[in-house]
This record gives C-alpha cells, structure tokens and sequence, in this order.
C-alpha cells in the first residue's frame, strides 16, 4: 500500500511537468544533485537509480522526491479553438507539432515569437493535440 501511495504521490506531482523541468531529491534532509530516471521497490524501501548509472536504496518515508516548474513552455492554449489556435509561452523557433485524434501528424510550424497563432481552418472539428518539445497540450477545434 506505501508502494502505491508514494507511486501515486510521485505521479501527482508530476502532472504537466516535463524534463526540461527542474527534480529536487531529499532523502534523510539531504539534498541529492543527481537525476532520478527510474524507481524499483524492495520491501520498504525504494531503490533510486540515477542518470549516472548509480543507485541507492533508502526507506520509503525518508525519501522526498518533488518537482518544480521553471516557466518555460506552454502556459496558455485558449480553449475550444475556432480558427485560430492562441499559444503564449512558447519559444522563438520551438517546432509546432498538431497530431489529430488517430496520432496523425497533420501540421508542423515553427514559432517566431513567445506568443504564437496558428490557423486551424484546415482541422475538421475533433481532438486534437499540439507537441512543442516534450510538451503535448489536447485541444478541441470546433
């Protein structure tokens, strides 16, 4: 039950945060300066296995692994869209990716500025998702 609630706890903060995104790790008050890339379980403790190919085990309830969100990305999708698609938070030259519901990739642009406007006149109405980086953001087009 620990394993799941500490699951869960982790799955939690990490919604909308992607890797470009900043990871704290404490374990026993300590702060760790390594990145996290997977998480195993034995008994009750969790075994942490770093980027550098390192890992350490501890107990579960010493462990506090949390995330931050430095700004970056999209932070703005005016929903439903007509026939424009508003984006602010974007990069300068970040690629603009629209998969529809199936996974089809059906426009790719590139952003000049921070804040962006596609036209979506050539989208059927339906689900849709926009990729900008590692950033996947569902949007309705009505």
């Amino acid at each position: 039950m620990k394993k799941i609630l500490f699951l869960l706890a982790c799955c939690l903060m990490t919604i909308g945060m992607q890797a470009e995104n900043t990871q704290k790790l404490t374990i026993n008050g300590e702060e760790v300066q390594k990145v996290v890339t997977r998480m195993t379980f034995e008994g009750n403790n969790v075994v942490l296995h770093f980027d550098d190919q390192t890992q350490q085990s501890a107990d579960m309830s010493t462990v506090v692994l949390s995330f931050t969100w430095d700004g970056a990305g999209i932070y703005t999708v005016k929903q439903p869209v007509g026939d424009l698609l508003s984006l602010k938070g974007v990069a300068a030259g970040d690629a603009l990716t629209i998969y529809d519901a199936a996974g089809k990739r059906v426009m790719t642009t590139t952003a000049e500025h921070a804040a962006a406007a596609l036209s979506t006149k050539s989208l059927t109405p339906g689900v849709y998702m926009l990729k900008v980086g590692r950033q996947v953001v569902k949007f309705v087009k009505r």
